[in-house]
């Protein structure tokens, strides 16, 4: 790639193991990466590139621990010789490792980096490759727009310098922004524009077929498989997941084999046709790695869906408590790196070049260290953040407020008539209302959000930059959303409902008193309802 290599014999592997990975072929390529390690000097570039495809093949075999092994070993090598564009290349693999294993903090950190090098060189696709990985991490971390932006430009680049891997890349992460990632998280949110998603992912497949790389069409089909389920067509869904899941089975492609048969079925689920859906599962479950966090994410959410359509309501219950718990610990960690980016962002805006780096490194090692302290801001009952963690949190997000002259909204939730629950069916259904009535909190907010157990029956939702009326549309949300719930599956019988009082936080003083004041009127006024703040109805 960079350097002259001395070894004919290794070169003459590289570059076949280099044609492997063109064609999407990862198992033999990978087979001829560790033959061309093997034959190359320890810490050679010879040796640095063989280990970057193995990582990349280890990535595309869904072998995510030894993807990250391999590349935590030839990054410092690659760093020592200079070898500044296969570094490049090798952090963009790692970017999509740490974001499958849920390590968000070095994907981060790896993209910013990936972006920085490339940026030094003179050539477009690498550029192409960085933006795109940067894009995809922005996107993760609910940065919808910037990472739209930066995949757009990542698109264009590649299509400029004639690159078809690069840009179908670009491509098939533009029309794929709410596939397996934002269904793992259990965001109840759907793509704005499906049809534009869509057109992305068939450009994609077009550039995939022109390649010829078999992997390329395998993750292709897969995510339109998705889309086409989206847009309310999942027999050709289903379809297009099997297609995907043929290329997978037969080029040994774990990840893409399991992915593919979840969207088997759940395309079937949406068909009507449950046991045809526990089918597919059943096949996806063995191919699971301890270490894909989306896979594992994602499996565990369509179980309970399929589980619940057999009527099978206790395992899906377990299932849907086994999720909860999964993807409380990945809402978590997005929101906590959120606030952190957010945080640096404003102290490097006022900064120069040079000492805007040094917060950044220095912001992530502090963000590391606060993911060490996150139990002490738990909620054990919920997952939510607890009151600790708010009276920490919550200075900082006025300042902000005050700052961009936005407003800082609060939601005050009550659970009406709880104690008579408690009392009636015993705290034990009592304590899983509660972890319900979290998960749906969970599920209105958007990363930059901060939801927690203000105590009790009392949850707390606080939204940075958000207009009244759009926190009384959450709040009205959210509240319909407990009031459906099928509670008397917990317990015949049993109804729950919501109070909802809504009010800005006040800069000084009370900060949320208003808040408080306006869930007492909900209550006053008949339970169940949402109330705002008298001062902002007058506005």
């Amino acid at each position: 790639m960079e350097a002259p290599h001395h070894d004919p014999e290794s070169r003459e592997a590289l570059e076949a193991c280099a044609r492997s990975g063109r064609e999407g072929r990862h198992a033999q390529g990978l087979i001829l990466a560790e033959k061309a390690q093997a034959r190359a000097a320890p810490s050679s570039l010879e040796a640095c590139e063989a280990g970057y495809w193995i990582a990349l093949h280890a990535l595309r075999l869904g072998d995510l621990e030894r993807c990250l092994r391999q590349g935590a070993h030839t990054l410092p090598q690659l760093e020592a010789l200079g070898a500044r564009d296969l570094r490049v290349r090798l952090l963009c693999v790692l970017v999509l490792a740490c974001e499958q294993s849920g390590h968000f903090p070095d994907a981060l950190s790896h993209a910013d980096l990936a972006v920085r090098l490339a940026e030094q060189s003179n050539d477009p696709v690498l550029k192409s490759w960085a933006l795109n990985r940067l894009g995809s991490v922005h996107r993760d971390l609910g940065e919808d727009q910037r990472g739209h932006q930066l995949l757009q430009q990542a698109a264009e680049l590649a299509r400029e310098a004639g690159d078809l891997p690069a840009e179908f890349a670009a491509l098939n992460n533009l029309g794929s922004q709410l596939n397996w990632r934002s269904l793992a998280c259990g965001a109840q949110r759907r793509a704005l524009e499906p049809e534009a998603a869509l057109r992305s992912l068939n450009q994609a497949w077009s550039l995939a077929e022109r390649t010829g790389n078999a992997c390329s069409q395998a993750i292709c089909q897969t995510n339109l498989a998705w889309a086409l389920r989206e847009t309310g067509v999942p027999a050709e869904g289903l379809q297009a997941a099997q297609h995907g899941m043929r290329l997978g089975d037969a080029h040994a492609l774990n990840q893409v084999r399991m992915h593919s048969r979840i969207e088997a079925a759940l395309c079937s689920l949406a068909l009507g046709d449950a046991d045809r859906a526990a089918a597919w599962l059943a096949e996806a479950a063995p191919l699971r790695q301890e270490a894909d966090r989306w896979g594992t994410l994602a499996l565990q959410r369509a179980q309970a869906d399929v589980e619940e359509a057999l009527g099978r309501h206790e395992t899906a219950l377990n299932s849907f408590r086994r999720y909860h718990e999964l993807a409380v610990e990945e809402v978590r960690i997005r929101s906590q790196l959120h606030l952190e980016v957010q945080r640096r962002q404003h102290a490097l805006e006022m900064a120069e070049l040079k000492s805007r780096r040094a917060a950044l490194e220095a912001e992530m090692q502090r963000l590391r260290a606060e993911q060490l302290r996150r139990q002490a801001h738990e909620d054990a009952l919920t997952g939510l953040y607890n009151r600790r963690f708010v009276d920490e949190q919550l200075p900082l997000l006025q300042r902000r407020a005050v700052e961009r002259g936005k407003p800082l909204m609060a939601l005050l939730c009550d659970a009406d008539h709880f104690k008579t629950v408690n009392d009636s069916y015993g705290h034990r259904v009592g304590d899983q209302v509660l972890r319900q009535i979290g998960l749906l909190l969970l599920h209105s907010t958007r990363v930059s959000d901060l939801a927690a157990r203000w105590g009790g029956e009392e949850m707390l939702l606080l939204m940075p930059d958000t207009q009244p009326a759009v926190a009384v549309e959450v709040a009205e949300r959210l509240r319909r959303e407990v009031q459906g719930q099928p509670w008397n599956e917990l317990a015949p019988g049993l109804r729950v409902t919501l109070s909802i009082g809504v009010a800005a936080v006040a800069a000084d003083g009370d900060a949320l008193g208003a808040a408080d004041t306006a869930l007492y009127r909900a209550k006053r006024s008949g339970r169940n309802r949402v109330m705002l703040d008298q001062t902002l109805e007058a506005l």
